[in-house]
C-alpha cells in the first residue's frame, strides 16, 4: 500500500505537498510518521521519521521540512533507511508514482 523511499538516516525530509498535519504518531512498523491532510479525501503518511519538526494542526507547505530519515525499524531491515510513503483518497491506498513529479 505504500513505496519506500531510500534515504540516509538524518537525511531532511520535506511534506512535498501543501496541507494538514493531522496526526503525529508512532508505529511498530513504520517507525515515528506524520499523516498530512492534502483535501479532497487525500493524505499522505510520512513513515520511518526522526526528530519530527510538526504538530497535529500545522499547516504545512510543500517547502516544509517535517524531520528526518530515522534508522529503519526491524520491519525495514533489509531495505536499510528510507522513508515510507504512502497515500490514500478515501482511506483507500493509491499509487503515489501515478501523481509524484
Amino acid at each position: 500500500p505504500a513505496i519506500v523511499i531510500s534515504g540516509e538516516q538524518g537525511e531532511n525530509v520535506l511534506a512535498g505537498v501543501k496541507g494538514c498535519v493531522e496526526k503525529v504518531s508512532f508505529d511498530d512498523e513504520i517507525g515515528n510518521y506524520v499523516i498530512l491532510n492534502l483535501g479532497n479525501e487525500y493524505k499522505i503518511t510520512l513513515g520511518q521519521l526522526d526528530n519530527i519538526l510538526v504538530k497535529e494542526g500545522d499547516m504545512v507547505e510543500s517547502d516544509s521540512s517535517v524531520g528526518v530519515v530515522a534508522a529503519p525499524t526491524r520491519y525495514y531491515s533489509i531495505e536499510g533507511c528510507n522513508l515510507y510513503y504512502k497515500l490514500t483518497k478515501d482511506g483507500e491506498p493509491c499509487d503515489p508514482l501515478d501523481f509524484l513529479n
